[in-house]
C-alpha cells in the first residue's frame, strides 16, 4: 500500500487512487446501533434488531471462513451469507421509505446505504476481516509505547520501531515467527535482505513465501498509521 500524506484522511486518500479499496468496519456499525438503543428508549427495539442482524452476519461469515475457499462447504456457507446480506439491504431500504422516520433512525439507515460498498468488501475477499478490531489491538502496543519507549524522541527510532512492529505482525499472521530474529537483524542493518528472497523462492511452504513477499512489500496501512504517529509525536511533517 502506498504511503498517504500525513494529515490526509484514509477515505479521501482512497478516493484519489484506483489501486486502493476502502473497507469499512461492521463492528463500528454495530456500535452505532447500540448507541442508538442506549440513547433513545423509543428506538431500542428496532436498534437491537439491527444489532442482532449484524451479529448474524458475523456468525455466517465465521462459518464460511472455516472452510477452504474452493470447497463445497465454503460455497454453501457463502450462499447463506450473501442471502442474509441481500435481506439486510432490503430491510434498510424498506425502513427508509417509512413516513415520519425518526432522525436518529434515518441517520443509521442512511449510513448503511452510504457505506454499503465498503462494508461488503469482505464478501468477495474472504481473507479481509469484517472489522478492524484485530488491527486496533495490534496497534495498541505501538500507540502506548510511542511516548514511553527508550529512544522515542528519535526519528530514527521511530522508523526502526515501525519496521519491527510491521514485520513482527506479518510473520505472526503467517505463522512463521521462527524467522523473526533474522528479520530483526535486517531491520537493524546487520542482515542480508536477499537471504529472505532466495529462501522464499526455495521454500515451497505457502505461508513462508507469503510472509517473505509481504516483508518486501511497502508498508501496510497499520504500519503507515504507526509511523505517522511517531512523526506527529516528533512534530515532523
Amino acid at each position: 500500500m502506498p504511503m498517504r500524506p500525513v494529515g490526509k484522511s484514509l477515505s479521501s486518500f482512497a478516493k484519489d487512487r484506483k489501486d486502493v479499496v476502502l473497507a469499512f468496519c461492521r463492528t463500528h456499525v454495530r456500535r452505532d446501533f447500540l448507541d442508538t438503543a442506549n440513547g433513545f428508549s423509543e428506538l431500542e427495539a428496532r436498534a437491537m434488531a439491527w444489532v442482532d442482524s449484524i451479529g448474524e452476519i458475523f456468525h455466517l461469515n465465521n462459518q464460511r471462513v472455516k472452510h477452504e475457499i474452493d470447497s463445497a462447504e465454503f460455497a454453501k456457507a457463502d450462499q447463506s451469507l450473501r442471502e442474509a446480506l441481500d435481506a439486510m439491504k432490503q430491510q434498510f431500504e424498506s425502513e427508509l421509505t417509512e413516513a415520519y422516520l425518526h432522525p436518529e433512525r434515518a441517520k443509521r439507515l442512511n449510513s448503511l446505504r452510504e457505506h454499503r460498498e465498503g462494508l461488503m468488501v469482505f464478501v468477495d475477499h474472504p481473507r479481509i476481516p469484517m472489522d478492524n478490531s484485530e488491527a486496533e489491538r495490534r496497534m495498541r502496543i505501538a500507540a502506548l509505547g510511542r511516548k514511553n519507549y527508550y529512544g522515542s524522541g528519535s526519528v530514527a527510532s521511530g522508523h526502526f520501531t515501525a519496521c519491527l512492529f510491521g514485520t513482527s505482525v506479518r510473520f505472526q499472521v503467517h505463522r512463521v515467527q521462527t524467522l523473526y530474529p533474522a528479520v530483526m537483524q535486517v531491520c537493524a542493518g546487520k542482515g542480508d535482505p536477499e537471504l529472505f528472497s532466495s529462501a522464499g523462492q526455495q521454500n515451497q511452504d505457502y505461508m513462508v513465501h507469503r510472509a517473505v513477499q509481504d516483508w518486501t512489500s511497502p508498508l501496510s496501512g497499520a504500519e503507515v498509521v504507526g509511523l505517522q504517529g511517531c512523526q506527529r509525536n516528533h512534530g515532523i511533517h
